[in-house]
């Protein structure tokens, strides 16, 4: 093993950058598949590769899901796992059209477990590790797609009764194969933005995202106001309905307030997406422009990166912030909680917690 890693450092050819997209399911523990399941899994790869075949893989993933037992029906408990991981691969005939690989490794698998009443339930780190098998399809000069299996094999997560997290992972990905000889000097050859055309295309990019997301919120706001509405059987005298009524006229205030947001920040859009056009008379869409700089800003003589799906400069702020800075909403908000009102949600909290600790398998 020493070995292998010893040759790696000293005869590394490519990196390989990849995105795997799929779904990862606890499938070996009856009381964790009785409150979580398969869903959405993603997957960053980030490897270092020699011309023998061997890979050394560091691996950034993402699983989260929400509790389908009838007992947490209301409360939307959800789980979300992060395994950071390491793996050692070998490919077979990495000159060929179709290339097979095998490995294993080791990781830490960051999680937390929270829901709508107490927020925050527990969170920490389990150390496991894993073995996975794939097939690469190199279809392009240095570009491929992959199908990926992993079984990984992970200690009990949250509840005490529970014998481990044992999940499977099937994804689908893309990625490239990075010469180490020739990257940065091919790239900077043919960047195809002057300074300026590259700081208009990042305040677009940066504005369009952040509309995106501040419909998404808006969305949901509204999914909260329309299941109030629709759903609520609480007496209209009573303190839960004033208490819940004062929280649902909060959040309409919040969703005009969104509004107002996203048309404020769609015009400067138009405004923006303008101004290219004034300045560039050819056909080819401002959207193409991004895809281009999202594959390319590594190549950027002005300090181009990319913070949280943010093209960014020099590691600044972002130019538009209407999400993070909303006018002001005045609101009658409700006496402060009194000590012994602490004392009863704290000791409600730990009641809540260990009941759904000590959960037991159906």
């Amino acid at each position: 093993m020493l070995f292998i890693f010893s040759s790696l450092t000293m005869a590394v050819s490519k990196i390989d950058l990849g995105l795997n997209l799929g779904g990862m399911a606890p499938d070996s523990d009856a009381l964790t598949q009785q409150t979580f399941g398969k869903d959405f899994y993603w997957q960053g790869v980030l490897g270092l590769m020699d011309e023998s075949g061997w890979e050394v893989r560091a691996n950034l993933g993402s699983y989260a899901d929400i509790s389908h037992n009838p007992a947490d029906l209301g409360t939307n408990l959800r789980i979300n796992v992060r395994p950071l991981t390491a793996s050692l691969l070998y490919h077979f005939s990495t000159a060929a059209l179709i290339e097979p690989y095998l490995g294993g490794g080791v990781g830490g698998y960051f999680y937390s477990v929270e829901d709508d009443i107490y927020g925050n339930l527990e969170s920490g780190f389990k150390f496991g590790y894993h073995m996975l098998g794939g097939i690469k399809f190199n279809i392009a000069d240095n570009f491929y797609v992959n199908l990926e299996y992993s079984k990984h094999f992970i200690p009990p997560i949250f509840f005490n009764n529970a014998n481990n997290f044992n999940s499977s992972v099937l994804t689908l990905g893309m990625g490239f194969d990075i010469p180490l000889n020739n990257r940065q000097s091919a790239g900077n050859s043919h960047y195809r933005y002057t300074s300026h055309e590259e700081d208009l295309l990042v305040q677009i990019q940066q504005l369009t995202k952040e509309i995106q997301e501040m419909k998404n919120k808006r969305d949901q706001l509204e999914e909260q106001i329309d299941d109030f509405y629709d759903n609520n059987e609480l007496d209209e005298s009573s303190k839960e309905f004033v208490k819940e009524y004062r929280k649902i006229r909060h959040l309409e205030s919040k969703v005009k307030d969104l509004d107002r947001q996203i048309s404020d920040a769609q015009n400067d859009l138009s405004n923006l997406q303008q101004e290219w056009r004034n300045e560039h008379a050819d056909n080819v869409p401002v959207e193409e422009r991004i895809v281009y700089l999202q594959r390319n800003y590594a190549y950027s003589p002005y300090g181009l990166h990319i913070w949280h799906g943010y093209f960014i400069h020099n590691d600044g702020p972002y130019r538009y912030r209407y999400y993070n800075n909303p006018s002001p909403v005045i609101i009658n908000n409700p006496a402060p909680p009194t000590i012994e009102e602490k004392k009863q949600y704290v000791e409600k909290k730990k009641e809540r917690l260990n009941d759904l600790k000590n959960r037991k398998a159906r």
